[in-house]
């Protein structure tokens, strides 16, 4: 693909995978809202990792998952990390 990916683009598909996967209002998720503000158990985020590497082709470590406070961090380390794959400098 050789389209650039942007950083809305990718928010805009974490908000879908957050609605349509784990029944979150669409209203209630911005770039800014924590992690924790969503009520969701290990098993939940864990199903969220593994979701995103299948959707976005990225793998997750545990590492750069701590440093993801809020929807829009996550956003960011994903369109960092599928730019770096493709040699594009953000």
């Amino acid at each position: 693909m050789s389209e650039q990916i942007t950083l809305t683009d990718i928010e805009q598909q974490l908000k879908l995978l957050f609605v349509e996967q784990f029944f979150l209002d669409a209203d209630s998720l911005h770039p800014d809202t924590e992690f924790a503000e969503l009520d969701m158990d290990s098993l939940e985020l864990l199903e969220f990792v593994v979701a995103v590497e299948n959707i976005f082709d990225v793998d997750l470590d545990d590492d750069s998952l701590a440093n993801c406070l809020t929807l829009g961090d996550a956003a960011q380390l994903i369109t960092n990390m599928i730019h770096q794959q493709r040699g594009i400098r953000s």
